[in-house]
């Protein structure tokens, strides 16, 4: 969405010249924050990013007991993408 605003909208000094907001800064400056988790700046498309092998991880926690808390990680993941969030269901034993 900032992406979005930040081309529609531009901000001028009286003397005509272009006031570069922070956000365009950055993308100028190529500053590796903003383009880490960018598709966008990245030129990918929504479905290869989420696409990409990543970190995947869960957290459980027990509504019946708030202090047992469960984390599960796994790395070099790769899922396949339809623009849908999963909840997974899980069983301890």
């Amino acid at each position: 969405m900032v992406n979005f605003i930040e081309k529609i909208i531009t901000l001028k000094y009286a003397s005509g010249e272009i006031l570069k907001s922070p956000y365009q800064r950055a993308v100028d400056e190529q500053v590796a924050d903003l383009y880490f988790n960018n598709y966008l700046l990245n030129n990918l498309s929504k479905k290869d990013f989420m696409e990409l092998t990543d970190t995947g991880f869960a957290v459980y926690i027990n509504h019946n007991n708030i202090q047992q808390e469960i984390i599960v990680e796994g790395t070099n993941i790769k899922n396949s993408y339809n623009g849908t969030i999963y909840e997974i269901n899980v069983e301890f034993k």
